[in-house]
C-alpha cells in the first residue's frame, strides 16, 4: 500500500503454495510507475524464492538456542573484551555466574566481582595474556554480585589481532566450577578415610601395578616388610623382599595378571608363615592394571587347628567381603540416606532423601543379583523387576497400599552396563506413579503394570502404565521444569542405553522405553549381538 502512495519501493516476504502442495518462502521486491497525473500506471519487480535462506535463519536461531542451553546445563558463560575499549560483553550464562544484570561493563567495573585475594593473580594473568606472552588460562574466585555468594571459576581466553598484529580484541570463557571443587574436596576425605580404615586393617593389605610399583598399602605390610608406607609407594615392593621370596612372588603375580583369577600361595619369612591372596583387578577395557594382595599371617593357626578352622572362617568373608565391596559400600550409602531422613523434619526434603534411598537400592540390587549369580556378566531382569517393584511397594507402603501392581517380565538378560540404567528408570517411574497417579480423583480399582519383553533378538521394551490421572500437557521428560528431577533422569538412562521413551495419555499414564542390548541375548544366552 505505502508503493500505491507513492512511498517508494516495496519489498515483502510472504508464503505460497505450489502446485504439487509445496510450500515455500518468497521475497519480493518491487517499484510503481506513476503517469503524469500522479496515478499508478505500472509496477515492476522481482520474486525470489527465499526458502533455504528463511530455513538456514531458523536452524541459526535453534543452534543458538541449543548452545545457550548447553551453556546453562555445563556452567559455561562466554564473553568478549575490547581491549582497545576496555568494555567486556558477557553472555546470559556468565551473567548468572557473576550475578551481574548488565551486558556488558567496562574492564575496571569487574575487578570489585574477584576475591580479593586472587584479584592480583587474575590482573597478572591477563596482563600476560594481553602481551601476547600466554593464553589466559585461570581457577579463581569470584563473589556473585546478586547473592553474595563465593564461587570458584575457571576462565579461558585468547588474545585476537589485527591484521597489524596489534591486540584487539579476547574472546574467553567462564566455567563455574564449583561443584567440581567440592567434589574433589569431598573425594580426597573420602580417600583419607579409605586409607584410615586399611591401615585400621590388622594383617597386610597393599596394591601394586603389575610390574610390582607400589600404589596403596597399610601399616601392617610396611612394618612386616621393615619399612614405611611413603617408602613403599612408587617403589618395586619386591626389592624389599630376599630374591628367592621376590622371584615366587613374580610368579604368583604373573600367573594371576595372565589368567585374570586370584592366585593363592604360601611362604614364609622373617619368622611369619604367611597366607597371600593375589587379586587382579581390571579396568574399564577389561584389561588388568592393578593387582590387590591380602597377606595373612597363619604361624599361630598352623599351631592349633582349631585357629586353624577360625582363620578358614575369617578368609571366607573376607573373600565374601571383596566379591560384595560394591553392594555393601551401596548399602552403607542407604543407611547415611537413612539416618539423615529420620532427622530431617522438612517434608520435601525427607521425600527427596528417601527418593534418593531408592535409588542407591535400585542399584545395590543389582550388584546383589550379579555376584550372587553363576553368570558374573548378566543380571536376570525378571527376577530383579519383581524385586524391585516388590521394594517400591515396600517403600511407598503408605501410598501403594490400595494399588494392584503387575509385574509381566519376560526372560529377558542383561549386561550390568544395561541392567543398572534399566533398573532406574523402572525405578523413577514406578515411584511417580505411587507419588502422583492416583492423587485427586483416583480411579476406583488403582493399577500399575510393569512390562519387560523382548523385540526381536537384540532390543528390550520396558512398559510402564497405570489407570490414574495420566500425564499433564506441560510435562517434558527432558525437560527438569516441567518434567521434575525423575523424569529428566530417565531422559539420561534412556540416552545411556541407547533407546528411546515414549509417553502418552491413554486410560493413564503410559511409558514406553525401546532399547538395544549390545552385550548378551535378551533370552539369556551369551554371545555378542548387533545392537
Amino acid at each position: 500500500m505505502t508503493a500505491l502512495e507513492g512511498k517508494g519501493p516495496y519489498e515483502s516476504r510472504f508464503r505460497v503454495v505450489c502446485p504439487d502442495g509445496a510450500v515455500r518462502h518468497v521475497s519480493s521486491r518491487g517499484q510503481v510507475v506513476f503517469n503524469g497525473e500522479g496515478k499508478p500506471a505500472r509496477a515492476f519487480g522481482t520474486l525470489q524464492d527465499v526458502t533455504d535462506q528463511v530455513q538456514a535463519e531458523e536452524a541459526l536461531r535453534k543452534s543458538a538456542f541449543l548452545l545457550s542451553r548447553a551453556g546453562k546445563m555445563a556452567h559455561l558463560g562466554a564473553w568478549e573484551m575490547d581491549i582497545p575499549g576496555g568494555v567486556v560483553r558477557f553472555s546470559e550464562e556468565w551473567r548468572n555466574i557473576f550475578g551481574v544484570s548488565e551486558e556488558s561493563l567496562g574492564f575496571e567495573a569487574l575487578k570489585p566481582l574477584v576475591h580479593p585475594d586472587d584479584l592480583p593473580a587474575v590482573m597478572a594473568a591477563m596482563g600476560a595474556a594481553r602481551a601476547g606472552e600466554a593464553d589466559y588460562d585461570l581457577e579463581h574466585r569470584v563473589v556473585n554480585r546478586l547473592t553474595g555468594e563465593l564461587r570458584h571459576v575457571r576462565s579461558y581466553g585468547e588474545l585476537v589481532r589485527d591484521h597489524a598484529g596489534l591486540p584487539v580484541k579476547m574472546l574467553g570463557a567462564t566455567q563455574d566450577v564449583t561443584e567440581i571443587k567440592e567434589t574433589e574436596r569431598a573425594l580426597r576425605a573420602s580417600e583419607e578415610t579409605l586409607q584410615a580404615l586399611i591401615d585400621a586393617n590388622p594383617e597386610s593389605l597393599f596394591m601394586m601395578k603389575p610390574d610390582g610399583t607400589g600404589l596403596a598399602a597399610n601399616e601392617t605390610v610396611a612394618r612386616r616388610l621393615g619399612t614405611t608406607v611413603a617408602e613403599m609407594m612408587g617403589r618395586n615392593v619386591y626389592e624389599l623382599v630376599p630374591p628367592d621370596v621376590a622371584e615366587k612372588r613374580i610368579k604368583t603375580t604373573e600367573e594371576a595378571v595372565r589368567s585374570g583369577q586370584m592366585v593363592f600361595y604360601t611362604d614364609s619369612r622373617g619368622g611369619y608363615e604367611l597366607e597371600h591372596y593375589v587379586v587382579p583387578l581390571k579396568n574399564h577395557s577389561g584389561e588388568v592394571d592393578r593387582v590387590a594382595v591380602f597377606s595373612f599371617d597363619v604361624t599361630e593357626r598352623n599351631r592349633d587347628q582349631r585357629l586353624i578352622a577360625e582363620s578358614l572362617k575369617e578368609k571366607e568373608a573376607l573373600l565374601k567381603e571383596v566379591h560384595h565391596r560394591v553392594k555393601n559400600n551401596l548399602q552403607v550409602v542407604v543407611s547415611m540416606l537413612n539416618l539423615q531422613r529420620r532427622r530431617e523434619k522438612e517434608p520435601s526434603i525427607v521425600q527427596a532423601l528417601m527418593e534418593s534411598q531408592q535409588r542407591v537400592r535400585a542399584m545395590a540390587l543389582i550388584h546383589d543379583r550379579l555376584y550372587r549369580s553363576e553368570n558374573m556378566a548378566e543380571i536376570d531382569m525378571r527376577s530383579y523387576a519383581r524385586s524391585l517393584v516388590n521394594d517400591l511397594c515396600q517403600g511407598f507402603s503408605g501410598m501403594a497400599g490400595n494399588v494392584r501392581v503387575t509385574v509381566d517380565a519376560e526372560p529377558v538378560s542383561l549386561p550390568i552396563e544395561s541392567a543398572i540404567p534399566c533398573g532406574l528408570i523402572i525405578n523413577e517411574l514406578v515411584s511417580n506413579v505411587f507419588k502422583y497417579a492416583f492423587t485427586g480423583a483416583a480411579a476406583e480399582e488403582p493399577e500399575v503394570i510393569v512390562e519387560l519383553k523382548r523385540r526381536g533378538a537384540d532390543r528390550v521394551l520396558v512398559k510402564i502404565q497405570d489407570n490414574g490421572r495420566g500425564l499433564p500437557d506441560t510435562v517434558k521428560i527432558g525437560s527438569m521444569e516441567s518434567g521434575g528431577l525423575g523424569l529428566y533422569l530417565v531422559s539420561l538412562f534412556v540416552k545411556q542405553l541407547g533407546g528411546a521413551v515414549e509417553a502418552r495419555t491413554e486410560n493413564g499414564a503410559v511409558f514406553e522405553i525401546e532399547f538395544p542390548v549390545t552385550e548378551g541375548r535378551p533370552d539369556g544366552s551369551t554371545g555378542r549381538t548387533a545392537g
